[in-house]
C-alpha cells in the first residue's frame, strides 16, 4: 500500500511517534506506581541518558553534555521537590486556545478556565501573526478581568498584563 499524503510528511510521523513515546513513559510511571514527574526525578542521570536516542540531536546535545547537565541539575533537587510537594506545579489548559475559535468563545472559555482554578492557558499560534496578537490580547483581557495578574517586577520576565 502506497503512503498517503499525511504519511509523506515527516512532521506527522514524528508527532505520531512522539505520542507513542509519551504513552510508554506514562505506562512506565504507572507500572512504578509513581507520577511521571517522580519517576523522572528519582531516575539517575545515567539511566535518563540511556533512554534518549541522540541520533538526531547529537549535533546540539551529546550524551556526555546531557549527562553533565543532569548531574548539575541534581544539586538542590530535594529542596525543589519539597517546594513542588508543598505548592504543587502550576498547570495550564489548552481548551480556550484552539485556532478557529471566535473571540467570544475564546473569552468565555478563558474566563471558565480561571473559574476552574487555572492561572495559565496555552494558545495555538502560527496561522497568522495579526490573529495571534489579537487572540493573545483577547485571552489576556478575559483572564485578567476575573484574575488580576500581578504587575511585572524587575527580572521576573513578562507577565500577562505586560505581554
Amino acid at each position: 500500500m502506497a503512503p498517503g499524503p499525511l504519511t509523506r510528511q515527516p512532521g506527522v510521523m514524528h508527532m505520531a511517534i512522539g505520542a507513542v513515546v509519551n504513552a510508554v513513559w506514562d505506562l512506565a510511571a504507572k507500572r512504578a506506581g509513581k507520577p511521571l514527574w517522580q519517576l523522572l526525578a528519582d531516575a539517575t542521570p545515567e539511566w535518563l541518558v540511556s533512554q534518549v536516542d541522540f541520533r538526531y540531536i547529537a549535533d546540539a546535545l551529546t550524551p556526555e553534555a546531557a549527562l553533565a547537565l543532569l548531574r548539575q541539575g541534581r544539586r538542590g533537587a530535594a529542596a525543589r521537590e519539597a517546594v513542588l510537594r508543598e505548592r504543587g506545579f502550576p498547570g495550564y489548559t489548552t481548551s480556550p486556545g484552539w485556532l478557529g475559535y471566535s473571540d467570544e468563545k475564546l473569552t468565555r472559555l478563558a474566563r471558565a478556565t480561571v473559574a476552574d482554578g487555572f492561572t495559565q492557558i496555552k494558545l495555538k499560534v502560527g496561522a497568522d501573526l495579526a490573529d495571534d496578537i489579537r487572540r493573545c490580547r483577547t485571552a489576556r483581557e478575559a483572564m485578567t478581568a476575573v484574575w488580576p495578574c500581578p504587575p511585572r517586577t524587575a527580572g521576573s520576565g513578562t507577565s500577562a498584563r505586560t505581554a
